[in-house]
């Protein structure tokens, strides 16, 4: 817990200086960070839902490589926050998963700091909700990137409480990613929706309720890059510190030129893809909505 509260203090460190520029002149907006937003160096999080309230909704799939105010204010490279993702048990999870030796250690961090009370820069983007959760407030970093399959692994560090639903969780669709692989268009990662591919043209699909991650400080996740997730409703009054990293096969270029992640979903993760087997569609119980199981994408 005190290491994780050296991070912590880190960022509030790196806020008050964004604060000290803003107040004098510098033009620093302020708003929440940008690792739930998916458009980061290499890859996110949360969506806009609560659209009852919100002028001019703010679709999903967001706009591709766009990157908001805070993007670049914390140093993705920097040791106080990159230790966070290098940690020994950290690091012996992703080799289980992504293959001894086979973890690109070249990866950044992204902070992602929602705030109470507020329409902050995640809400704004379309990458969090602010008071409730639907089944179409979805994304995955894929379709913010406007690349399927961009990484291998996302992984997020918890440093601050949210052992309680609506403090800015992150919501998931356990299994989605079999839909989205599936269903997203090579190579640009782009959904099928009700009268095209792009957000002017229907809603994404409902992929009903999603499951709130119940995180303390300190503690990590892994989720596959092509889930569904978004930020969950922030309804509480502390201000929500989350740390992410997206993590790669050192191998993950050569694949991409390949074109090996237009059919394959696990291929990167040599650790535990021989036990996985079902590499798209709808596996039991993985949210599949009527009228599109078993139906490919195609351009």
């Amino acid at each position: 817990h005190e290491r994780h509260s050296f991070h912590k203090a880190y960022i509030n460190g790196r806020l008050g200086t964004l604060a000290a520029a803003g107040a004098s002149g510098g033009g620093v907006a302020t708003g929440g960070g940008s690792g739930e937003d998916g458009a980061g160096d290499d890859g996110g999080e949360e969506e806009a839902g609560g659209r009852e309230e919100e002028q001019g909704a703010v679709d999903p799939a967001g706009r591709a490589h766009e990157r908001h105010s805070f993007h670049k204010a914390w140093g993705s490279s920097s040791w106080q926050l990159v230790a966070l993702g290098r940690c020994a048990p950290v690091a012996r999870v992703l080799e289980q998963l992504v293959g001894p030796g086979a973890v690109d250690l070249h990866f950044g961090a992204q902070v992602a700091l929602r705030f109470p009370g507020i329409r902050d820069d995640l809400v704004a983007a379309g990458a969090a909700v602010r008071s409730r959760v639907t089944g179409r407030d979805w994304h995955t970093d894929g379709l913010r990137q406007g690349r399927k399959h961009p990484f291998t692994l996302l992984l997020g560090v918890c440093l601050s409480e949210q052992s309680e639903p609506d403090q800015g969780n992150l919501c998931i669709w356990p299994g989605s990613h079999h839909f989205s692989h599936r269903h997203s268009r090579w190579p640009d990662g782009k959904i099928r929706r009700a009268d095209g591919w792009d957000s002017g043209e229907g809603a994404l699909p409902d992929l009903g309720e999603p499951v709130q991650l119940l995180l303390r400080p300190g503690d990590a996740f892994v989720a596959h890059s092509e889930i569904a997730h978004c930020g969950g409703p922030l309804l509480g009054p502390e201000i929500r510190y989350m740390a992410y990293f997206r993590i790669k096969h050192r191998a993950w270029r050569e694949m991409l030129e390949q074109e090996r992640f237009r059919t394959e979903l696990f291929c990167d993760l040599e650790g535990v893809a021989h036990m996985l087997g079902h590499d798209g569609g709808c596996p039991p119980g993985a949210p599949c909505p009527e009228g599109v199981r078993g139906r490919d994408a195609s351009g």
